[in-house]
């Protein structure tokens, strides 16, 4: 029978449960656990609010130093 991948649902599954990229994340689940894994996930992938407006602070003057080169200076005091 043929099966999608329980976790990603995009690859397609013959033998297993899950394909090959899913079936490693279960063992690294497996070895030190699904909570530990989330906070890693939580600590190193996603953004909280203060990190998504520095990135956006960070953006924005280089998107203005790249319009007026001149203006070096002053965008350090932004």
């Amino acid at each position: 029978m043929v099966f999608n991948c329980s976790l990603c649902q995009k690859e397609t599954c013959y033998v297993s449960n899950f394909c090959d990229t899913c079936e490693f994340i279960k063992r690294v689940c497996n070895i030190y656990g699904a909570v530990e894994v989330k906070n890693i996930l939580e600590r190193v992938c996603i953004r909280n609010t203060e990190q998504r407006n520095f990135k956006i602070s960070q953006e924005l003057k280089k998107e203005i130093q790249n319009k007026t080169p001149g203006n070096k200076k002053e965008l350090k005091n932004i």
